[in-house]
């Protein structure tokens, strides 16, 4: 145990079954811990302003705490190894209190390793990196102006859990695998974010893996890139209770492998702008929108792949309000299936479909087709190939149907009611 009267206090352990304790309640202090070993247990304490605390472990089954209450704190643990999987079974855990705090914490190559860090206040920092497989880490900020970034590389049955609120964060994971280690996959990643201005950035290489990402408030921006197959990515942005709305939020959704899952869903929110983009085989999107002058952009690119969109579903108790949304939706493959509904007016639909035996309805699953409710709506389809079908319903005045099919043995249904509506169905080898 370290003296509380030392301005600087440094501590070399290299032994296993080891405990070491420091704490401080000075201002301007340094602590620096390192343990070799095996066994080992550091727990800095330190309460003040401008503290630093590092802590270095090298073995298995260590546990390395540090907890800072004040102004300027700076805590940095590592636990190290050498190859292959020298370091397994780690805890680390950062709790930091106060404003400018930075919190590192690393598993160098290693297993079943464990970092938990806790940032309260402004401006913190926090950042965790593990290499290796079946390891956790979860970052939880409170406070404004926060940065979290987790990334974790030749990994498999990871585990990533950002939970930021505030404003003005910034939060990053990256799960990768890495020539030596093989593909990778089945890591797993979870990102919840209260408040105004965040960012979200979700990178995930390898099979099978999954991301879930909730946003409530307005202006956030959420990038998941997936490539790989049977990976599943579901994002939400949305306010609790019907007289709350998610608006202006920029959601970009980008999978290519094969069997993958997208789901995007912004409930009773304005102007957001949702880029949802597969590429493979055998994949499912579906987008759900209630809100007005959303832009929704859905590109597809390969073999029966399906899809459905949703816009002002007022099945769950919200308004149907959908006025004037932007859907575009292109797929360029066969044998796919795109289909929606929407209820509103002013809203824009148009489909394209390039390929053979494609389908705008019925199923996935049997909206049917581009079904409209509402005024003043425009649907378009154009489907390029052979074999394609097309269905298309407008309930309301004053819309506007264009169907376009141009190959061989295509079928095309369009039904309105309502008054002063128009259709045209054009057909051609």
């Amino acid at each position: 145990i370290l003296s509380n009267s030392l301005k600087m206090k440094k501590v070399i352990l290299g032994t296993a079954a080891l405990l070491c304790g420091a704490v401080v309640f000075a201002q301007s202090n340094d602590s620096d811990v390192y343990q070799n070993g095996n066994s080992n247990s550091a727990a800095v304490t330190q309460v003040g302003a401008y503290n630093d605390s590092d802590v270095l472990q090298n073995g298995t089954e260590n546990e390395a705490n540090a907890t800072q209450t004040g102004v300027s704190n700076e805590s940095v643990i590592e636990q190290a190894g050498s190859q292959p999987f020298k370091v397994k079974r780690n805890l680390a855990t950062i709790v930091q209190t106060g404003e400018d705090n930075v919190s590192f914490a690393r598993s160098q190559d290693g297993e079943d390793n464990v970092i938990t860090t806790t940032s309260v206040g402004n401006d913190n920092n926090a950042y965790v990196k593990q290499i290796g497989s079946r390891n956790g880490s979860m970052i939880d900020q409170l406070g404004d102006g926060n940065t979290a970034r987790s990334t974790v590389t030749f990994s498999d049955d990871n585990s990533s859990i950002i939970y930021q609120t505030g404003d003005n964060n910034v939060a990053k994971t990256n799960q990768r695998y890495g020539p030596v280690r093989g593909l990778g996959g089945m890591n797993s990643s979870i990102v919840t974010v209260t408040g105004d201005l965040n960012e979200n950035y979700t990178d995930q290489v390898g099979g099978m893996n999954n991301s879930y990402q909730t946003i409530e408030g307005d202006r956030n921006m959420v990038d998941v890139d997936q490539i790989g197959d049977l990976n599943t990515a579901v994002t939400n942005a949305t306010k609790s209770g019907n007289s709350y709305f998610s608006d202006d939020n920029d959601i970009t959704i980008y999978q290519e492998g094969n069997g993958n899952r997208m789901e995007a869903r912004v409930k009773g929110g304005d102007n957001n702008d949702i880029d949802a983009n597969h590429f493979g085989n055998g994949n499912l999107n579906r987008v759900g929108v209630n809100g007005d002058n959303n832009d929704v952009d859905i590109d597809t690119d390969g073999d029966q792949n399906k899809g459905d969109w949703s816009i002002a579903d007022n099945s769950d108790g919200w308004q149907p309000s959908a006025n004037g949304n932007i859907l575009n939706v292109k797929v360029d493959g066969n044998q796919n299936t795109a289909t929606g509904r929407i209820a509103g007016s002013n809203n824009t639909v148009d489909v394209d479909q390039f390929g053979n035996g494609n389908m705008v309805g019925t199923a996935w699953y049997k909206n049917d087709g581009v079904i409209i409710e509402g005024d003043g709506n425009s649907a378009t389809i154009f489907q390029d190939g052979m074999g394609n079908t097309a269905f298309s319903e407008q309930i309301g005045d004053m819309n506007m149907s264009s169907s376009t099919q141009t190959g061989a043995n295509h079928m095309s249904t369009v039904n309105q009611i309502g008054n002063n509506n128009s259709s045209v169905v054009t057909q051609s080898n």
